[in-house]
């Protein structure tokens, strides 16, 4: 069994939702879910030179391009932002490969760097935890019952998805 520094203690979680898949996509919405219930969200508005929208991909996260105009925040704020919450931290990801691309594009368009880490949820589950995932996922998807599929929602699946597996396979 791998020994992860977080015992019972859920990790924190970052998740991207995206314009589309590929390298034309970028974020459109960064959800954090933190220690102690504590959750972060925030709509993006797209910079001029950001255009790709896959209408496919919108159908999933349900976000309109009205919105990101009306209620996100400029990337510039939002890296001060997640830099301010995350600093010196390291947070998790389900799907780094997209996520790291997500933020890449996001701190690119801000002109900073992140203040935390970024790392792969795999690296902090055993392999028990690995073989009941997806039947848990499903579990916590179908009890939280989120409204959306977004940031903060996928965050909070994954949180309390890697907490119900360490426990269940807790030796």
């Amino acid at each position: 069994m791998t020994v992860t520094p977080y015992s019972y203690r859920p990790p924190p979680v970052l998740d991207v939702e995206a314009s589309g898949s590929g390298r034309y996509a970028y974020p459109i919405e960064i959800g954090v879910a933190l220690s102690a219930g504590r959750r972060y969200c925030t709509l993006i508005t797209p910079v001029s030179s950001w255009t790709h929208w896959d209408a496919d991909v919108a159908s999933l996260h349900g976000i309109s391009r009205a919105q990101l105009y009306d209620h996100g925040r400029t990337p510039l704020d939002v890296a001060r932002l997640l830099n301010d919450l995350l600093a010196g931290i390291t947070v998790y990801s389900d799907d780094w490969v997209a996520h790291h691309r997500g933020l890449g594009v996001l701190y690119a368009a801000a002109a900073l760097s992140p203040s935390f880490a970024l790392r792969s949820l795999t690296e902090i589950l055993s392999d028990a935890q690995r073989a009941v995932w997806h039947t848990t996922r499903v579990q916590v998807f179908t009890a939280l019952e989120p409204q959306r599929r977004c940031g903060p929602s996928d965050a909070q699946v994954v949180q309390e998805t890697w907490y119900r597996t360490r426990l269940a396979t807790a030796a």
